[in-house]
């Protein structure tokens, strides 16, 4: 089953420059794993910073996770935005695709 996991941060005043960075360094380290499928920079609100990921099922999002270098670059984000960084892993149960009106369900 894919899986979506969302990153939001809300960078604290003086270091959104350095958080975008990182959030992109994050998501170019992320791409090069096995199972990842496509990801998207977002802003959710004004100082909201965030990236959302698909991956082709949970378990290669938490291996992913699990790497030494992907918890490095989370707890230098953490670092720079305390405890107003949120994550939400996902499961994706219906997909909608460009031309197709209805959703297909996920087995």
């Amino acid at each position: 089953m894919k899986i979506v996991r969302t990153t939001v941060v809300r960078p604290r005043a003086g270091f959104e420059t350095r958080t975008a960075a990182l959030l992109r360094e994050l998501d170019e380290h992320l791409a090069l794993q096995p199972g990842f499928l496509e990801s998207y920079e977002v802003v959710e609100e004004p100082g909201q910073l965030g990236r959302i990921a698909l991956w082709e099922s949970r378990e290669a999002a938490d291996r992913a996770a699990k790497l030494d270098r992907t918890i490095a670059l989370r707890a230098r984000l953490h670092n720079l935005n305390g405890s107003s960084s949120e994550e939400h892993l996902l499961a994706v149960t219906s997909e909608r695709h460009s031309g197709s009106p209805e959703p297909a369900q996920v087995a």
